[in-house]
């Protein structure tokens, strides 16, 4: 019994034995499987990296050979504009040695920068009358559009809407200017070394070029360099015998950047990039790639779609709208556009969509106490500032309430808005009497220690009434002089969006009589929108002029199109400008920035006289100067009020 024990005991670990050995080699198997199956992991992302390294290379030499098509392209269009009979080898310049020198390779990226402009002729209106009488007659059941399948018809409808009269091209030309000057300053920052480049004309090469008019002298003398019909004309002096045309399409074959409005993206000369080459038999020439790879529109919120449809012509694969819904909408004078919803521009349609957005939430314009309002009362507080106080000297020359914040709401306690019968505009002489000497105070005080003195061109007014335009206009001339006022720019908050100025006087107009009690109604200033960009264009200082009494107990009304501004869900909600306005007053006085009129002393009898002679003497000076801002004797040279604690210095620094 006790041997059989032994033996069945002995059976027993042996089969235990057995047993842990066939599940150490069943673990041995599957180490080996996993072992395998990352192998194979590794394999495939070897793989895969291997391919995605030969697509990327792929599309970097499509890229290389669609450049290389659109240059090759361009001068086969500019042979067919110009003279036929040009030597073969053209492409490239002949020096003076008789050596050919390579024209400068077309970079990958070429930028239309548009903004907003009157494009379609009344004649288009004219032709489709009866089709604009329908859809106008259908107006009131159509709904909104919000995507999707209903945007052909809606699109469709708004076309045929569309009239002239909106905003012409002085505005939108002094906006493209200003987009000019800063890039010839600034230039950009290169995509691929990440390092600035500049965009200034460079011997033959001109990466940035100007389409269109220039807007004023200033801006002519800053954006003639870049101006394509100007280059073409040098060019054409220059001899060789080509064309108009073929100089065009050369210079915009090669430019890395074209700025224009979207009139101007409409020209024959740009759209000649989209057109295929005719052939000999007659054919038309495959299509080409666009002559862009981006599209940026700029103040993208005045632009309807008909206008933004000029631009987007062109085909470019990127299209960038910037913008803000809180500013200015189109201007659109047709009664039956307006009911379409052609006022709503399509920026604005894409965010009540919900289309994916970004806020630019750093202000680089203002004074840090200017954007403190706009950012609260119109941006939720999300604003930063970008600039420092330091960076943004206090003007000299105003008494401004609150030392350090060169912002002031200034009581207009006597004026009188007068207005005529064939004219609904109104205007008020007694603020544009104290916005004359406030541009007078600014312009002939001595800069402090750590700013430059104001020249006129730095300081511009802005109300929104044109009649008012005209009268500060009028007065100006009387009171400084007409080359002072000539220099004096002064526009409706309509035509100044996108601008900027290093002082800037808004003057509000509405007065109600002194013996109306209660709320008061405010006009063209019950818009939020027009507010916002009235106070956002100065840089370093802001002077309001009202009737702070009809601000102060401004009504609340819904303007015919609600001005809105977009919360981070996407949704929009309405703005008031009366409320806003309201707000506003409260805020200068718990700032303590609030000024009567009566401090500003009045233009001397002789200031017309002085600044005319003055302005004879800049002329001499300016002969003299050395190099950019050398001609600082020109500046603070009057002889009128100089503000408490001011000294005068020829050679103020900048």
């Amino acid at each position: 019994m006790p041997v059989d024990a032994a033996d069945a005991i002995g059976a027993v670990q042996r089969l235990a034995a057995e047993r842990d050995a066939a599940i150490a080699r069943e673990k041995q198997v599957a180490a080996e499987r996993d072992a395998a199956i990352a192998r194979e992991k590794q394999t495939a992302a070897e793989r895969d990296a291997a391919i995605a390294e030969r697509d990327s290379l792929a599309n970097e030499n499509a890229i290389e050979d669609r450049a290389s098509r659109k240059r090759s392209e361009a001068v086969e269009r500019a042979e067919v504009a110009g003279d036929a009979s040009r030597p073969e080898g053209d492409v490239t310049m002949a020096s003076a040695s008789g050596s050919a020198e390579k024209q400068p390779k077309k970079p990958r990226t070429s930028i239309v920068m548009a903004e907003y402009a009157d494009l379609f002729r009344r004649c288009v209106v004219e032709e489709t009358a009866e089709v604009v009488r329908e859809d106008a007659q259908k107006s009131s059941s159509r709904q909104p559009w919000a995507g999707g399948e209903q945007a052909k018809p809606t699109l469709h409808a708004e076309l045929r809407m569309m009239e002239t009269g909106a905003a012409g091209q002085l505005e939108s030309n002094a906006a493209i200017d200003e987009v000019v000057a800063r890039l010839l300053v600034d230039g950009v920052i290169d995509a691929i070394t990440g390092k600035p480049r500049s965009l200034k004309p460079n011997g033959s090469h001109a990466p940035l070029l100007r389409l269109g008019p220039t807007d004023s002298d200033k801006m002519a003398t800053t954006s003639s360099p870049v101006a394509l019909d100007l280059l073409v004309e040098e060019k054409r002096g220059g001899g060789g015998g080509q064309s108009r045309d073929w100089w065009s399409a050369r210079l915009l074959a090669e430019a890395e950047v074209v700025c224009a409005t979207l009139a101007g993206a409409g020209t024959d000369n740009l759209l000649a990039l989209n057109r295929p080459k005719p052939q000999a038999t007659g054919h038309a020439h495959r299509p080409q790639l666009p002559p862009f790879d981006a599209i940026i529109v700029d103040e993208a919120t005045q632009a309807s779609e008909p206008e933004l449809l000029v631009a987007l012509q062109h085909g470019a694969p990127i299209v960038t709208l910037v913008g803000d819904e809180m500013q200015l909408p189109p201007t659109i004078k047709s009664e039956a556009a307006r009911a379409a919803g052609l006022g709503v521009s399509p920026f604005e349609r894409l965010v009540r969509a919900g289309q994916s957005k970004c806020m630019l939430t750093i202000q680089y314009r203002m004074h840090p106490s200017l954007a403190h309002f706009p950012s609260k009362q119109f941006y939720h507080g999300r604003l930063t500032d970008g600039v420092s106080e330091r960076e943004r000297p206090v003007p000299p020359g105003i008494p401004w309430p609150n030392p350090g914040m060169p912002l002031t709401l200034i009581d207009v306690p006597n004026g009188k808005q007068k207005g005529t019968e064939n004219s609904k505009s109104l205007f008020n002489m007694e603020e544009a009497e104290a916005a004359v000497r406030a541009v007078y105070m600014l312009i002939t005080s001595a800069a402090g220690a750590d700013a430059r003195p104001l020249d006129t061109s730095d300081v511009g007014i802005v109300t929104p009434y044109s009649r008012q335009v005209e009268e500060i206009k009028k007065l100006a001339q009387k009171r400084l002089g007409a080359a002072t006022a000539a220099r004096l720019e002064v526009r409706t908050v309509d035509g100044f969006q996108g601008r900027e100025k290093e002082v800037i006087l808004f003057s509000c107009v509405r007065a109600a009589p002194l013996d109306k009690n209660g709320p008061h109604e405010i006009g063209f200033l019950s818009d939020g929108r027009r507010m916002n960009v009235a106070i956002t264009r100065a840089k370093r200082g802001l002077l309001v002029l009202a009737n702070v009494r009809t601000l102060r107990h401004a009504r609340s009304v819904t303007p015919r199109s609600m001005p809105a501004a977009a919360t981070e869900e996407g949704s929009l909600e309405p703005t008031d400008g009366a409320r806003a306005w309201r707000a506003f007053v409260e805020d200068a006085e718990a700032r303590g920035l609030l000024l009567d009129a009566a401090v500003l002393p009045p233009v001397p009898d002789s200031a017309c006289r002085r600044t005319t002679l003055s302005d004879a003497a800049d002329s001499d000076d300016d002969s003299h100067s050395d190099g950019e801002g050398g001609s600082s004797s020109k500046r603070g040279r009057g002889h009128g009020w100089m503000g408490p604690g001011a000294k005068r210095s020829r050679h103020a620094p900048w």
